[in-house]
């Protein structure tokens, strides 16, 4: 069962991810979470949460809010929500709220979700929500990814919140959006950062074995984009791998799909899945990798830490696919050594 996206709450002690409950990339995906007591523990066993987030539909690519009362995600789910709205297209955003930001299940845990609204949501697909909240001027931004005409292929667009509550007109982001498919976006919590996943030129490209694409074209890639300030436009996005090759560190993108890209609430651990060939085979990864993250800037002293040899921490195998968890974990001059996640390997182990 592939993790195939992830939000980590401020703190670190909870994991939100997506996970396929069938054979197929295209079976319905639930969300889960994940916890531990403080961030030295192991994960513990994930749950499936309840049925006000999950629904015989797919529900995916889940992100919680900085106070952790609001969990904002994407559902291909034809029924209408909890005041009766029905979903603009095939698949949309919605979010649910909490009151007790520490529990996800009974009466203080999750409540039933709703759509954003049409200032976000259209017939054409909207997903991967990430909710940007600016302390400086106190404006709340939903960046988000969209198939409606835009630049071509997938955009990233972004609508503010409105003082009434509701989300405005969405705008393309014209600068990080290409005629390819631009995805996942991911803002640092400065909000002078953005990752997001990308199959632009300048990309990877796909090896001659054809695993994950036409052999020699553009696989998925990790991009990355910085801007001055909040209110400055985004700069030219970058490949992950020239930025930290550029200072003297390792190559971060395969050949292969690298995506989802999640920054920790302190900014200093980059979160990713990723597709890496191990032989005739293929590893999900769910990688951490620790990085210097200062001042809005591209780390200046230490560049990202390597992956681990793919398939060294397989969790369970569905042939011909290999999924495998991990993270990098180290001194800030040194993000090398690699720690097994055994929550989630017994887990895995329990569902198949």
């Amino acid at each position: 069962m592939p993790i195939t996206n992830h939000s980590s709450h401020k703190g670190g002690l909870s994991l939100y991810f997506s996970v396929l409950e069938g054979p197929t990339q295209n079976s319905p995906q639930d969300i889960w979470v994940a916890k531990r007591s403080s961030v030295s523990d192991n994960w513990g066993t994930p749950q499936r949460l309840g049925p006000e987030i999950n629904t015989p539909a797919t529900e995916g690519q889940p992100f919680v809010t900085v106070n952790g009362h609001w969990m904002y995600f994407n559902s291909n789910r034809k029924t209408p929500d909890a005041n009766g709205v029905l979903p603009f297209g095939g698949n949309d955003i919605y979010v649910s709220h909490r009151q007790n930001k520490r529990e996800d299940f009974g009466p203080g845990g999750w409540q039933e979700a709703v759509n954003v609204g049409p200032g976000v949501n259209t017939t054409s697909g909207e997903a991967a929500p990430f909710v940007f909240e600016d302390e400086m001027t106190g404006v709340t931004t939903l960046y988000f990814q969209s198939g409606r005409p835009g630049m071509g292929g997938v955009d990233i667009y972004a609508s503010t919140r409105q003082p009434e509550g509701t989300f405005g007109p969405a705008q393309l982001v014209l600068e990080v959006s290409s005629p390819y498919n631009d995805q996942h976006p991911s803002i640092s919590r400065d909000g002078l950062q953005m990752y997001f996943a990308s199959d632009r030129p300048g990309s990877t490209p796909n090896p001659d074995s054809g695993i994950s694409g036409p052999p020699g074209q553009p696989s998925v890639d990790i991009w990355v984009s910085t801007r001055a300030s909040t209110s400055d436009p985004w700069g030219t996005p970058a490949n992950l791998n020239a930025v930290n090759q550029a200072l003297n560190g390792p190559v971060i993108n395969s050949p292969f799909s690298d995506g989802s890209p999640s920054l920790s609430f302190d900014g200093t651990e980059l979160y990713f899945h990723s597709a890496q060939a191990a032989g005739v085979e293929q590893n999900h990864a769910l990688g951490r990798k620790k990085f210097q993250n200062r001042g809005g800037q591209i780390p200046q002293q230490n560049a990202l830490a390597p992956s681990p040899p793919a398939g060294s921490l397989i969790v369970s195998r569905i042939s011909p696919k290999t999924l495998s968890l991990w993270l990098a974990r180290g001194r800030r001059s040194d993000y090398s050594r690699t720690q097994r996640l055994p929550g989630f390997s017994a887990w895995l182990a329990w569902q198949l």
